[in-house]
Protein backbone atom coordinates (compact mmCIF):
# COMPACT_ATOMS: atom_id res chain seq x y z
CA UNK A 1 0.00 0.00 0.00
CA UNK A 2 1.38 3.39 -0.93
CA UNK A 3 2.02 6.09 1.66
CA UNK A 4 -0.83 8.56 2.21
CA UNK A 5 -0.44 11.92 0.58
CA UNK A 6 -0.93 15.29 2.24
CA UNK A 7 -3.85 16.47 0.12
CA UNK A 8 -5.46 19.00 2.43
CA UNK A 9 -8.52 20.58 0.88
CA UNK A 10 -8.00 24.32 0.50
CA UNK A 11 -4.98 26.59 0.38
CA UNK A 12 -3.38 28.89 2.97
CA UNK A 13 -4.44 32.49 3.26
CA UNK A 14 -1.09 33.60 1.80
CA UNK A 15 -2.25 32.30 -1.56
CA UNK A 16 -5.23 34.61 -1.71
CA UNK A 17 -5.24 36.63 -4.97
CA UNK A 18 -4.14 40.25 -5.07
CA UNK A 19 -7.65 41.58 -5.63
CA UNK A 20 -8.61 40.47 -2.10
CA UNK A 21 -5.79 42.48 -0.46
CA UNK A 22 -7.89 45.68 -0.08
CA UNK A 23 -10.56 43.65 1.70
CA UNK A 24 -7.94 42.08 3.98
CA UNK A 25 -6.56 45.52 4.79
CA UNK A 26 -10.00 46.89 5.68
CA UNK A 27 -10.58 43.81 7.86
CA UNK A 28 -7.76 45.00 10.16
CA UNK A 29 -9.86 47.96 11.30
CA UNK A 30 -11.34 47.72 14.80
CA UNK A 31 -14.79 49.08 14.00
CA UNK A 32 -18.02 47.93 12.39
CA UNK A 33 -16.60 48.30 8.90
CA UNK A 34 -13.67 46.11 9.86
CA UNK A 35 -16.01 43.54 11.43
CA UNK A 36 -18.11 43.48 8.27
CA UNK A 37 -14.96 43.07 6.14
CA UNK A 38 -13.76 40.19 8.35
CA UNK A 39 -17.14 38.50 8.02
CA UNK A 40 -17.07 38.93 4.25
CA UNK A 41 -13.46 37.76 3.98
CA UNK A 42 -14.35 34.55 5.81
CA UNK A 43 -17.73 34.02 4.14
CA UNK A 44 -18.67 30.85 2.32
CA UNK A 45 -19.56 32.74 -0.86
CA UNK A 46 -16.17 34.43 -1.06
CA UNK A 47 -14.48 31.12 -0.29
CA UNK A 48 -16.28 29.50 -3.24
CA UNK A 49 -15.35 32.43 -5.46
CA UNK A 50 -11.68 32.20 -4.47
CA UNK A 51 -11.65 28.46 -5.13
CA UNK A 52 -13.34 29.04 -8.48
CA UNK A 53 -10.68 31.61 -9.43
CA UNK A 54 -7.86 29.37 -8.21
CA UNK A 55 -8.88 26.49 -10.49
CA UNK A 56 -9.49 28.87 -13.45
CA UNK A 57 -13.18 28.05 -13.36
CA UNK A 58 -14.16 30.29 -16.27
CA UNK A 59 -11.67 28.65 -18.62
CA UNK A 60 -12.69 25.21 -17.38
CA UNK A 61 -16.34 25.92 -18.17
CA UNK A 62 -15.55 26.99 -21.73
CA UNK A 63 -13.18 24.10 -22.42
CA UNK A 64 -15.56 21.57 -20.89
CA UNK A 65 -18.45 22.93 -22.97
CA UNK A 66 -16.44 22.68 -26.19
CA UNK A 67 -15.38 19.12 -25.38
CA UNK A 68 -18.96 18.23 -24.50
CA UNK A 69 -20.11 19.64 -27.84
CA UNK A 70 -17.45 17.61 -29.67
CA UNK A 71 -18.56 14.46 -27.84
CA UNK A 72 -22.30 15.12 -28.02
CA UNK A 73 -22.69 15.32 -31.80
CA UNK A 74 -21.01 11.94 -32.57
CA UNK A 75 -22.88 10.37 -29.64
CA UNK A 76 -26.26 11.57 -30.90
CA UNK A 77 -25.46 10.41 -34.43
CA UNK A 78 -24.42 6.95 -33.24
CA UNK A 79 -27.52 6.62 -31.05
CA UNK A 80 -29.81 7.70 -33.89
CA UNK A 81 -28.24 5.08 -36.18
CA UNK A 82 -29.95 2.35 -34.14
CA UNK A 83 -33.37 3.76 -35.01
CA UNK A 84 -35.16 3.03 -38.27
CA UNK A 85 -36.88 6.42 -38.05
CA UNK A 86 -34.88 9.08 -39.89
CA UNK A 87 -36.58 11.78 -37.82
CA UNK A 88 -35.89 10.17 -34.44
CA UNK A 89 -32.97 12.41 -33.51
CA UNK A 90 -34.65 15.58 -34.76
CA UNK A 91 -37.86 14.69 -32.93
CA UNK A 92 -35.94 14.13 -29.72
CA UNK A 93 -34.14 17.48 -29.95
CA UNK A 94 -37.38 19.34 -30.75
CA UNK A 95 -39.13 17.71 -27.80
CA UNK A 96 -36.20 18.26 -25.42
CA UNK A 97 -36.06 22.00 -26.10
CA UNK A 98 -39.79 22.52 -26.69
CA UNK A 99 -39.20 24.04 -30.12
CA UNK A 100 -41.70 25.34 -32.67
CA UNK A 101 -41.70 27.60 -35.71
CA UNK A 102 -38.33 28.65 -37.12
CA UNK A 103 -36.40 26.95 -34.32
CA UNK A 104 -38.09 23.60 -34.98
CA UNK A 105 -37.53 23.88 -38.74
CA UNK A 106 -33.83 24.67 -38.32
CA UNK A 107 -33.35 21.85 -35.81
CA UNK A 108 -35.00 19.36 -38.17
CA UNK A 109 -32.86 20.49 -41.10
CA UNK A 110 -29.74 20.01 -38.99
CA UNK A 111 -30.54 16.63 -37.39
CA UNK A 112 -32.92 14.82 -39.76
CA UNK A 113 -31.13 11.91 -41.44
CA UNK A 114 -31.59 11.78 -45.25
CA UNK A 115 -33.68 8.87 -46.47
CA UNK A 116 -30.88 7.45 -48.66
CA UNK A 117 -28.08 8.08 -46.15
CA UNK A 118 -25.69 5.28 -45.27
CA UNK A 119 -25.42 3.98 -41.74
CA UNK A 120 -23.85 6.46 -39.32
CA UNK A 121 -22.26 3.64 -37.34
CA UNK A 122 -18.81 3.53 -38.94
CA UNK A 123 -15.36 2.71 -37.59
CA UNK A 124 -14.25 6.32 -37.93
CA UNK A 125 -17.35 7.51 -36.12
CA UNK A 126 -16.77 5.07 -33.26
CA UNK A 127 -13.13 6.13 -32.93
CA UNK A 128 -14.07 9.82 -32.84
CA UNK A 129 -16.82 9.08 -30.30
CA UNK A 130 -14.43 7.08 -28.10
CA UNK A 131 -11.68 9.69 -27.96
CA UNK A 132 -14.01 12.67 -27.59
CA UNK A 133 -15.91 10.95 -24.77
CA UNK A 134 -12.70 9.92 -23.02
CA UNK A 135 -11.35 13.47 -23.28
CA UNK A 136 -14.55 14.88 -21.78
CA UNK A 137 -14.56 12.34 -18.93
CA UNK A 138 -10.94 13.04 -18.03
CA UNK A 139 -11.44 16.81 -18.13
CA UNK A 140 -14.48 16.67 -15.86
CA UNK A 141 -12.47 14.51 -13.47
CA UNK A 142 -9.49 16.88 -13.53
CA UNK A 143 -11.83 19.75 -12.69
CA UNK A 144 -13.06 17.93 -9.59
CA UNK A 145 -9.53 16.94 -8.62
CA UNK A 146 -8.38 20.56 -8.92
CA UNK A 147 -11.28 21.80 -6.79
CA UNK A 148 -10.41 19.24 -4.09
CA UNK A 149 -6.62 19.64 -4.47
CA UNK A 150 -6.23 15.93 -5.22
CA UNK A 151 -3.61 14.39 -7.55
CA UNK A 152 -4.54 12.05 -10.43
CA UNK A 153 -4.40 8.30 -9.85
CA UNK A 154 -3.51 6.94 -13.29
CA UNK A 155 -5.49 4.17 -14.97
CA UNK A 156 -7.77 3.73 -11.96
CA UNK A 157 -8.78 7.37 -12.23
CA UNK A 158 -9.43 7.01 -15.97
CA UNK A 159 -11.75 4.08 -15.37
CA UNK A 160 -13.57 5.96 -12.63
CA UNK A 161 -13.96 9.04 -14.84
CA UNK A 162 -15.58 6.96 -17.60
CA UNK A 163 -17.91 5.27 -15.10
CA UNK A 164 -18.81 8.65 -13.63
CA UNK A 165 -19.60 10.17 -17.03
CA UNK A 166 -21.62 7.10 -18.03
CA UNK A 167 -23.65 7.37 -14.81
CA UNK A 168 -24.18 11.09 -15.42
CA UNK A 169 -25.48 10.53 -18.95
CA UNK A 170 -27.59 7.60 -17.76
CA UNK A 171 -29.25 9.63 -15.02
CA UNK A 172 -30.10 12.43 -17.47
CA UNK A 173 -31.73 9.91 -19.83
CA UNK A 174 -33.51 8.18 -16.94
CA UNK A 175 -34.90 11.41 -15.52
CA UNK A 176 -36.09 12.51 -18.95
CA UNK A 177 -37.89 9.19 -19.39
CA UNK A 178 -39.37 9.35 -15.89
CA UNK A 179 -40.55 12.91 -16.47
CA UNK A 180 -42.46 11.71 -19.52
CA UNK A 181 -44.25 9.10 -17.43
CA UNK A 182 -45.59 11.64 -14.95
CA UNK A 183 -46.18 14.32 -17.57
CA UNK A 184 -49.89 13.58 -17.72
CA UNK A 185 -50.44 14.07 -13.98
CA UNK A 186 -52.30 17.15 -12.84
CA UNK A 187 -49.88 19.60 -11.29
CA UNK A 188 -47.02 17.51 -12.64
CA UNK A 189 -44.52 20.38 -12.80
CA UNK A 190 -44.05 20.42 -9.04
CA UNK A 191 -43.88 16.63 -8.94
CA UNK A 192 -41.26 16.56 -11.68
CA UNK A 193 -39.07 19.18 -9.97
CA UNK A 194 -39.16 17.40 -6.61
CA UNK A 195 -38.51 14.07 -8.29
CA UNK A 196 -35.55 15.53 -10.18
CA UNK A 197 -34.05 17.00 -7.03
CA UNK A 198 -34.36 13.79 -5.03
CA UNK A 199 -33.14 11.32 -7.64
CA UNK A 200 -30.50 13.59 -9.15
CA UNK A 201 -29.04 14.33 -5.69
CA UNK A 202 -28.56 10.63 -5.00
CA UNK A 203 -27.07 9.92 -8.42
CA UNK A 204 -24.80 12.99 -8.34
CA UNK A 205 -23.47 11.74 -5.01
CA UNK A 206 -22.19 8.61 -6.74
CA UNK A 207 -20.99 10.55 -9.80
CA UNK A 208 -18.76 12.76 -7.63
CA UNK A 209 -17.57 9.75 -5.65
CA UNK A 210 -16.39 8.13 -8.88
CA UNK A 211 -14.86 11.29 -10.34
CA UNK A 212 -12.76 11.66 -7.18
CA UNK A 213 -11.74 7.98 -7.42
CA UNK A 214 -13.46 7.06 -4.14
CA UNK A 215 -10.98 9.10 -2.08
CA UNK A 216 -13.57 11.40 -0.49
CA UNK A 217 -16.30 10.07 1.84
CA UNK A 218 -19.80 10.39 0.46
CA UNK A 219 -21.00 12.52 3.37
CA UNK A 220 -18.54 15.22 2.29
CA UNK A 221 -20.05 15.20 -1.21
CA UNK A 222 -23.65 15.85 -0.14
CA UNK A 223 -23.51 19.68 -0.58
CA UNK A 224 -22.09 19.27 -4.08
CA UNK A 225 -24.69 16.69 -5.05
CA UNK A 226 -27.53 18.94 -3.90
CA UNK A 227 -25.99 21.88 -5.76
CA UNK A 228 -25.61 19.81 -8.93
CA UNK A 229 -29.19 18.52 -8.67
CA UNK A 230 -30.52 22.06 -8.19
CA UNK A 231 -28.45 23.22 -11.15
CA UNK A 232 -29.84 20.39 -13.24
CA UNK A 233 -33.38 21.50 -12.37
CA UNK A 234 -32.48 25.07 -13.38
CA UNK A 235 -31.12 23.79 -16.69
CA UNK A 236 -34.39 21.93 -17.29
CA UNK A 237 -36.35 25.13 -16.73
CA UNK A 238 -33.87 27.04 -18.94
CA UNK A 239 -34.30 24.42 -21.67
CA UNK A 240 -38.07 24.76 -21.60
CA UNK A 241 -38.32 28.54 -21.34
CA UNK A 242 -35.27 30.26 -22.84
CA UNK A 243 -33.83 27.76 -25.30
CA UNK A 244 -36.82 27.93 -27.73
CA UNK A 245 -36.28 31.70 -27.97
CA UNK A 246 -32.51 31.39 -28.45
CA UNK A 247 -32.79 28.66 -31.10
CA UNK A 248 -35.48 30.55 -33.01
CA UNK A 249 -33.59 33.86 -32.83
CA UNK A 250 -30.28 32.31 -33.92
CA UNK A 251 -31.89 30.39 -36.76
CA UNK A 252 -33.35 33.64 -38.12
CA UNK A 253 -30.05 35.52 -37.76
CA UNK A 254 -27.57 32.85 -38.86
CA UNK A 255 -29.59 30.07 -40.47
CA UNK A 256 -29.10 26.42 -39.55
CA UNK A 257 -25.64 27.07 -38.09
CA UNK A 258 -27.34 29.26 -35.48
CA UNK A 259 -28.74 26.10 -33.88
CA UNK A 260 -25.21 24.97 -33.04
CA UNK A 261 -24.52 28.33 -31.38
CA UNK A 262 -27.60 27.85 -29.21
CA UNK A 263 -26.56 24.30 -28.30
CA UNK A 264 -23.09 25.49 -27.33
CA UNK A 265 -24.63 28.18 -25.11
CA UNK A 266 -26.79 25.52 -23.47
CA UNK A 267 -23.72 23.36 -22.83
CA UNK A 268 -21.90 26.32 -21.27
CA UNK A 269 -24.77 26.67 -18.79
CA UNK A 270 -24.64 22.94 -18.04
CA UNK A 271 -20.86 22.94 -17.54
CA UNK A 272 -21.08 26.01 -15.30
CA UNK A 273 -23.30 23.95 -13.02
CA UNK A 274 -20.79 21.08 -13.00
CA UNK A 275 -17.89 23.36 -12.04
CA UNK A 276 -20.01 25.13 -9.43
CA UNK A 277 -20.92 21.79 -7.86
CA UNK A 278 -17.25 20.83 -7.59
CA UNK A 279 -16.32 24.17 -5.99
CA UNK A 280 -19.24 24.23 -3.54
CA UNK A 281 -18.68 20.63 -2.49
CA UNK A 282 -14.97 21.12 -1.78
CA UNK A 283 -15.41 24.47 0.01
CA UNK A 284 -18.27 23.20 2.16
CA UNK A 285 -16.38 20.05 3.12
CA UNK A 286 -13.34 22.06 4.15
CA UNK A 287 -15.32 24.46 6.33
CA UNK A 288 -17.40 21.70 7.93
CA UNK A 289 -14.28 19.53 8.40
CA UNK A 290 -15.98 16.62 6.67
CA UNK A 291 -12.73 15.31 5.18
CA UNK A 292 -9.59 14.03 6.93
CA UNK A 293 -6.43 16.08 6.90
CA UNK A 294 -4.71 13.37 4.90
CA UNK A 295 -6.60 11.45 2.24
CA UNK A 296 -4.91 8.32 0.87
CA UNK A 297 -4.29 7.55 -2.77
CA UNK A 298 -6.38 4.69 -4.18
Amino acid sequence: MSEPLDTTVGRPEANRPLWTKPLDKVAQRQDRIGALARWLADSFVLGCLLRFVRINGRDRILVMASQAFTAMIPLLIVISSFSSDNDALADGMVERFHLSGNGESAMRVLFTRPANAASALTLVGLVVLFYSTMALARYVQRTYQSAWDLPPVGIVGTLNSVLGLALLIGQVVFLSWLSGLVGELRGHQGVVILMHLAIASVLWLQVQYLLLSRRVPRRALVPGSITAAAGQAVVSIYSATWMPHIVSLNSVRYGVIGVTFALLTWLIVVCAGVVAAAVVSAEWAQRAELVPHRMPRV
